[in-house]
Protein backbone atom coordinates (compact mmCIF):
# COMPACT_ATOMS: atom_id res chain seq x y z
CA UNK A 1 0.00 0.00 0.00
CA UNK A 2 2.76 2.96 0.88
CA UNK A 3 4.36 1.72 -2.83
CA UNK A 4 1.14 3.04 -4.41
CA UNK A 5 0.76 6.16 -2.52
CA UNK A 6 4.37 7.19 -3.37
CA UNK A 7 3.94 6.42 -6.97
CA UNK A 8 0.42 8.60 -6.67
CA UNK A 9 2.11 11.30 -4.74
CA UNK A 10 5.11 11.33 -7.40
CA UNK A 11 2.53 11.16 -10.27
CA UNK A 12 0.78 14.01 -8.51
CA UNK A 13 4.23 16.21 -8.20
CA UNK A 14 4.62 15.92 -12.38
CA UNK A 15 1.18 16.57 -13.12
CA UNK A 16 1.53 19.72 -11.29
CA UNK A 17 4.71 20.86 -12.50
CA UNK A 18 3.42 19.66 -16.21
CA UNK A 19 0.29 21.97 -15.75
CA UNK A 20 2.35 24.64 -14.31
CA UNK A 21 4.30 24.70 -17.34
CA UNK A 22 1.59 24.47 -19.93
CA UNK A 23 -0.41 27.53 -18.17
CA UNK A 24 2.71 29.43 -18.56
CA UNK A 25 3.35 28.71 -22.28
CA UNK A 26 -0.17 28.84 -22.68
CA UNK A 27 -0.04 32.83 -21.19
CA UNK A 28 3.12 33.36 -22.79
CA UNK A 29 1.94 32.29 -26.41
CA UNK A 30 -2.08 32.83 -26.38
CA UNK A 31 -2.11 28.99 -27.43
CA UNK A 32 -5.96 28.02 -27.00
CA UNK A 33 -5.44 24.49 -27.21
CA UNK A 34 -1.99 24.98 -24.66
CA UNK A 35 -4.20 26.35 -21.98
CA UNK A 36 -6.48 23.38 -22.27
CA UNK A 37 -3.72 21.07 -21.80
CA UNK A 38 -2.96 22.67 -18.69
CA UNK A 39 -6.80 21.99 -17.66
CA UNK A 40 -6.25 18.59 -18.28
CA UNK A 41 -2.99 18.52 -16.52
CA UNK A 42 -4.73 19.92 -13.33
CA UNK A 43 -7.71 17.83 -13.75
CA UNK A 44 -5.16 14.81 -13.69
CA UNK A 45 -3.76 15.95 -10.93
CA UNK A 46 -7.05 16.18 -9.06
CA UNK A 47 -7.30 12.88 -10.37
CA UNK A 48 -4.46 11.74 -7.93
CA UNK A 49 -6.16 13.71 -5.49
CA UNK A 50 -9.17 11.71 -5.15
CA UNK A 51 -7.32 8.48 -5.43
CA UNK A 52 -5.82 9.18 -2.24
CA UNK A 53 -9.14 10.16 -0.45
CA UNK A 54 -10.28 6.83 -1.84
CA UNK A 55 -7.22 5.00 -0.31
CA UNK A 56 -7.84 6.47 3.02
CA UNK A 57 -11.69 5.63 3.19
CA UNK A 58 -11.05 2.02 1.98
CA UNK A 59 -9.31 1.71 5.04
CA UNK A 60 -12.66 2.69 7.20
CA UNK A 61 -14.23 -0.51 8.85
CA UNK A 62 -17.20 -1.79 6.73
CA UNK A 63 -20.55 -0.12 7.84
CA UNK A 64 -23.70 -2.95 8.87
Amino acid sequence: MAESKIAIYGAIGANVAIAATKFIVAGITGSSAMLSEGVHSAVDTFNGVLLLVGLHLSKRPATP
